[in-house]
């Protein structure tokens, strides 16, 4: 990633990727709207449903009362909410988000799941407060910054449905680390779990796994240096930083950039408070920026304020659904690359296995 400002004879900015809610138009998704309530209760959903099918009777009058405050108790004016709510949904996700062999029934099982979800944490409404969340999105839109951008929590919303199964990521990764690495000769997983953070820069996972591996032999054998090891300078620098004590993930994360590098690593450490922003996570929430340097196109770093904004949000909507910071990047992280880098989730035992056995 690049600041904004660098220059150069090559650099064009591009800005913001396409949007991914083809109906809903961005003015109907303004900060005269709002979709806190939304998320909130699908978030506390998601913690508290163990079967989907199950919790699909769940009474639907406490979520259509948020959505149409004219509900009242009369049938035909319950069965109008319900239309428009099924209605929003399909605005919302259409099956064009989905691979071509995604069938219709599918689809609909996938918005009967996004209804029990927003069911049964509607119950919980006493305890989520919309408000505060609104409150943020407000304060980040009146700051006098140019662009003039906004935190889409509808966008967001979509990530993290579409990542919902990939939640516990970070609380899973460590297990197979700690399962499989002793076979490849790595026994310190904490050591390995701080240089798989260092070394997760403009790379993929697999890739990842072997660079950190790599490098863990390389401390074991004492090395000090790692110019021409093919790392990125700044890779490079913080390995050397990290050797001899200058880069630490016991401590408050730096506000510099390596403030996801640190939040990386302490996610998967265990710290469930961590929030790692990246570009897809800016990405869930419409931030994200890029520009083309040399016919290659790339990020911009986060700025300072859309980390910290971003942060506070996800803090926010953890503390009050019960889930974990982590959980809730884990699952917008996976949902962004589903819908819009067109990644499938892999099984991270695999990953591991693919990258550390010896190649035939």
């Amino acid at each position: 990633m690049a600041q904004r400002g660098t220059t150069g004879d090559k650099m064009v900015h591009l800005g913001p990727s396409k949007d991914i809610i083809r109906v809903i138009s961005q003015s109907e998704r303004g900060e005269d709207v709002g979709y806190e309530h939304l998320i909130l209760f699908i978030l506390s959903g998601i913690k508290l449903v163990k079967n989907l099918k199950k919790e699909q009777c769940t009474d639907a009058y406490p979520l259509l009362r948020h959505f149409n405050h004219n509900i009242g108790r009369g049938e035909e004016r319950y069965m109008e909410a319900r239309g428009d709510w099924a209605t929003f949904l399909m605005d919302f996700i259409d099956l064009e988000d989905f691979d071509d062999d995604f069938s219709e029934d599918q689809y609909d099982d996938f918005l009967d799941d996004v209804d029990t979800y927003a069911r049964v944490g509607a119950q919980n409404k006493k305890r989520l407060r919309a408000g505060k969340l609104q409150k943020m999105i407000l304060e980040f839109l009146r700051k006098d910054r140019t662009p003039k951008n906004r935190l889409d929590d509808l966008r967001f919303l979509k990530c993290i449905l579409f990542g919902v199964k990939n939640k516990d990521w970070y609380h899973d990764t460590p297990k197979v680390f700690r399962k499989l690495l002793p076979t490849y000769g790595i026994k310190d997983i904490d050591l390995f779990t701080q240089l798989f953070a260092i070394t997760s820069a403009h790379t993929n996972f697999q890739a990842n796994v072997g660079a950190a591996a790599r490098v863990y032999h390389m401390f074991e054998r004492g090395q000090t240096k790692f110019n021409g090891e093919g790392f990125l300078p700044a890779i490079v620098k913080m390995l050397e930083d990290f050797r001899v004590g200058k880069m630490d993930f016991g401590s408050e994360p730096p506000r510099d950039g390596r403030r996801k590098i640190v939040n990386f690593g302490r996610a998967l450490l265990g710290d469930k408070d961590a929030v790692v922003c990246d570009i897809w996570l800016l990405e869930a929430f419409w931030v994200a920026e890029y520009y083309k340097w040399k016919d290659k196109v790339n990020s911009y770093t986060p700025r300072v304020y859309e980390y910290d904004a971003v942060e506070a949000m996800i803090r926010e909507m953890a503390r009050q659904t019960k889930l974990e910071s982590r959980q809730i990047v884990s699952m917008a992280w996976a949902g962004a690359r589903i819908l819009m880098g067109k990644h499938t989730t892999h099984d991270t035992e695999q990953v591991v296995r693919r990258a550390l056995e010896p190649k035939k």
